[in-house]
């Protein structure tokens, strides 16, 4: 079963829903929805920033 938290796909492609720590079908359109909306929801990935350090290191001046 290939497990994404609340929702996992059985071997044969089938949705399951975890309540109550046991796995089963969805029953109601709400469940379904629920896991429609849960692999549409925005990825939010971290931005780099470099350490301040970096930032306030001063350049060689051109002779």
């Amino acid at each position: 079963m290939k497990n994404s938290g609340l929702y996992s796909l059985g071997d044969d492609g089938g949705l399951w829903t975890l309540i109550n720590g046991c796995y089963r079908r969805p029953s109601t359109v709400e469940e379904r929805e629920g896991y429609c909306l849960e692999r549409l929801k925005h990825v939010e990935r971290p931005v780099y920033a470099p350490p301040a350090a970096v930032e306030n290191t001063s350049l060689p001046a051109p002779v």
